[in-house]
């Protein structure tokens, strides 16, 4: 009898809580995971990773954007290279907020253009490499706008127009006091 009794109560308190935000049957539930918008994810718990998806990208181009003048790291080859970011670090900040997304354009070593991206999903996300933060080559205007994504480039890449480009978390790590962003002049963040 008791436990019908807190039925009674729970289950009316339970429907008005999902009227309330806007559930209802045919509504689908999405999960607290995933973000897809450029903006910064704010106040979300830590454990909560953002995950970019090929949305997450739309108009980078149209973010703030700079020409990088700092030396070409052996990852990459030397040439024009730009950096578009979704959004900048707020003063005094000591990381990138978790939603950041870096896209780095430079040349791919055959004239052309490559891609690559860096997102902070935070969460713990590369615990043992440039911490919070997952590496990715795009291709856009493609169907598939990710090229892959993950830790590293995967085996056999060319990644940042070298052969055999190597991993991004080792050379990324020579500047963990910058939360693994070598485009200094992105700003924010000590140096």
């Amino acid at each position: 009898m008791r436990l019908r009794a807190q039925c009674m109560i729970l289950v009316p308190l339970l429907a008005a809580f999902a009227a309330a935000c806007g559930g209802s049957e045919s509504s689908q539930v999405s999960a607290p995971v995933v973000s897809i918008g450029p903006a910064a994810l704010p106040n979300t718990p830590a454990n909560v990773p953002y995950l970019a998806f090929a949305s997450a990208f739309d108009n980078y181009d149209k973010w703030t954007c700079i020409e990088l003048t700092q030396p070409v790291s052996d990852g990459h080859i030397a040439g024009r290279r730009k950096v578009c970011i979704n959004h900048l670090a707020r003063p005094g900040a000591t990381e990138w907020p978790k939603g950041t997304i870096i896209v780095k354009e430079l040349p791919d070593g055959n004239g052309g253009t490559q891609h690559l991206a860096m997102v902070k999903r935070g969460a713990g996300f590369n615990p043992y490499g440039a911490v919070g933060w997952e590496w990715f080559e795009l291709t856009p205007g493609t169907a598939d706008l990710i090229r892959w994504r993950g830790y590293s480039p995967p085996e056999g890449e060319n990644y940042g127009g070298v052969a055999g480009g190597g991993l991004c978390s080792p050379c990324h790590s020579e500047v963990e006091k910058n939360d693994y962003v070598f485009s200094f002049e992105l700003g924010g963040l000590p140096k």
